[in-house]
């Protein structure tokens, strides 16, 4: 008869169990630790994406509904824990445009006789006027300009911008507020209104002069008119100030992730407190409407993160600002050029120093992958 072998083994001992559960132990603490890291990434990369979907389908519906349309970062209220922090996004859209004549968009009149513009002496088309005034070259400039060199500006720069809207019915002029978009098509030019000045007619002046809507823009077609100082045109028309587009729910970004008002470029500086909503508006063609406080420059570049693992990130750079970096997790830059929409991420400093070389410096990626660079 065979003897069992004593040394047969039929189980684990328990000091096996122990160092399996040990090793269980750690390795489950170790995902606990990297986990978080991992979901606040796709957290982010969710938010981002969800910025650039939302900006791509505002382009669709200008394009559909041939009107502008657009997308408003909600400024948190006042009192806010974040209050710099934009965690939901609204569609928008323009009214119908108010063409103030539209007769003048037509090369005949009701009669088949041709059109002239400017219309003939004693008929009151609306129209635009731009003036210019320009610097002689031996006078200071205006206080509160953007001239910062030392010395006169020199002969030929511009010292004043006037536009003139001639011609409206007050109720007409009632439509025109802050917010309006003046479109002038002989300019290519979309400027958003940032302030209305109503002026009376002057019946006393030799000669009289009609009453006008002074307005205040953004964007003034400066490239467009080249050289010269004055300029009218009889064929323009005004949208309205955007407002939420009817039936539209907000977007909501992902759980601890916003759009940080305070690293957006151009920054918001439209009233509110402490931020005022950022508007971001398209034209039926796709392009992004101008706007000196938040499209001008051609591109924008709205900055996402995770606001729970960085309160604020420095303004300044330096150690403080690689530290940050460290702590800041991942951070994602949408950006809109012309038409085009992309994300790319933030560019890190030099994390020794916490300085950048010459350049875009946080934006630059972003800006390379717009422009093809």
């Amino acid at each position: 008869m065979t003897r069992p072998n004593a040394w047969a083994r039929r189980g684990a001992t328990l000091i096996e169990l122990l160092v399996v559960l040990s090793i269980i132990s750690a390795l489950g603490a170790l995902a606990l630790m990297i986990a978080p890291g991992i979901a606040n990434q796709d957290n982010t990369l969710k938010g981002t994406a969800d910025v650039q979907s939302s900006l791509k389908i505002a382009q669709g519906m200008a394009a559909a509904a041939k009107l502008p349309r657009g997308v408003r970062l909600i400024a948190p209220a006042a009192g806010s824990a974040t209050p710099n922090m934009v965690t939901e996004l609204q569609y928008l859209e323009s009214a119908p445009v108010l063409v103030p004549d539209p007769r003048v968009l037509s090369a005949t009149d009701g009669a088949g006789n041709p059109r002239l513009n400017p219309p003939p002496f004693g008929v009151n088309w609306p129209y635009v006027e731009f003036q210019y005034e320009l610097y002689t070259g031996s006078e200071p400039p205006i206080a509160n300009s953007q001239w910062t060199l030392p010395g006169n500006p020199p002969p030929n720069t511009i010292k004043r911008r006037t536009c003139n809207i001639i011609g409206l019915t007050a109720d007409q002029e009632l439509q025109v507020v802050d917010g309006s978009t003046l479109v002038v098509p002989t300019l290519g030019s979309f400027s958003r209104i940032i302030g209305t000045f109503p002026i009376p007619a002057n019946t006393t002046a030799n000669p009289p002069t009609p009453r006008k809507l002074s307005v205040v823009l953004d964007v003034y077609p400066d490239a467009a008119l080249g050289a010269g100082t004055a300029y009218r045109t009889y064929h323009f028309g005004l949208y309205s100030a955007p407002s939420p587009l009817l039936g539209e729910p907000t977007v909501p970004l992902p759980r601890n992730i916003g759009i940080d008002l305070t690293l957006c470029l151009p920054l918001q500086t439209a009233g509110g407190a402490p931020w005022g909503n950022y508007d971001v508006m398209f034209a039926p063609s796709g392009q992004m409407l101008a706007s000196g406080t938040r499209q001008g420059g051609g591109q924008i570049f709205l900055w996402v993160r995770d606001y729970t693992k960085l309160a604020t990130m420095p303004a300044v750079e330096g150690p403080a600002l690689a530290a940050a970096f460290r702590q800041g997790g991942e951070q994602q830059i949408v950006s809109v050029r012309g038409a085009a929409v992309g994300a790319a991420p933030v560019t890190w400093p030099d994390m020794a120093t916490g300085m950048y070389p010459a350049g875009p410096k946080q934006y630059k990626f972003a800006r390379d992958k717009l422009t093809g660079q």
